[in-house]
Formats: structure tokens, C-alpha cells, sequence
């Protein structure tokens, strides 16, 4: 079980994140209230942000510096693009590409990260 999950570290990280984030999703919701399909799919951002914690506990030399600095821009380009063409300015509901769009950021990133701290990335 080690060596699989040593293995597979770089796709373990992000699903067993996704996992735990919508599980806290769930988990933080007061008992009136429903989720719908699209806050199941909405944890790109907190993938992000556990990227950059991931980078900041082992940063290493420069690139993992340089790793950090470009996260951090790609996330504030993801978060005004979600802000100008992810919602509904007439329902104030959130687009299906405005998750989606986050999310795949969040994994690129997470991932990223992984290879980063596993050494592939130098």
C-alpha cells in the first residue's frame, strides 16, 4: 500500500483535496440550507490556495519562489476572470464555466506543487 500511494503521490494529492473540501462543504452547512450541483464542483479556489501553502512549506531554492509568485498571479487572473464572466448578472447565480474554469487551475496548480515537492520539478 506504501509504494502505491507513493507511486501516485502527484494524483493522490489533488482527489483526496477534493475530497476533503467537499466533505467540509457539506459538513459546514447550516441544516436549512441545500447544495446544488454546482457547489459540489466549486473547490478550485481552495485548490489553489492549498498549492501555495504546499509551496510555502517546502520551498527549496529560487524556482520554488518564482512557483509561488506565478501561482499567486494565476489565481488573481482566475478569480477577476470568474468575477467578470462567471456569473449571472441578472440571477446573481454562478456559471457552470465559473466553476469549472477554477477548478481546473486549482488541479494544475496542486499538481504543480506536487511535482515541485517531489523533486521532478527543479
Amino acid at each position: 500500500m506504501g509504494t502505491f500511494i507513493h507511486n501516485n503521490l502527484i494524483w493522490l494529492v489533488p482527489i483526496i483535496s477534493i475530497v476533503l473540501t467537499v466533505v467540509i462543504k457539506i459538513s459546514a452547512k447550516p441544516e436549512f440550507m441545500t447544495l446544488g450541483y454546482i457547489d459540489y464542483l466549486d473547490f478550485g479556489f481552495d485548490l489553489s490556495i492549498t498549492s501555495m501553502v504546499v509551496l510555502l512549506t517546502g520551498i527549496k531554492d529560487e524556482v520554488g519562489i518564482w512557483l509561488l509568485l506565478l501561482s499567486f498571479l494565476l489565481i488573481m487572473v482566475t478569480s477577476i476572470i470568474v468575477n467578470r464572466a462567471g456569473w449571472n448578472k441578472e440571477t446573481k447565480q454562478q456559471k457552470l464555466v465559473g466553476v469549472l474554469f477554477p477548478d481546473f487551475i486549482g488541479v494544475l496548480l496542486l499538481v504543480v506543487a506536487t511535482l515541485y515537492m517531489g523533486g521532478v520539478i527543479q
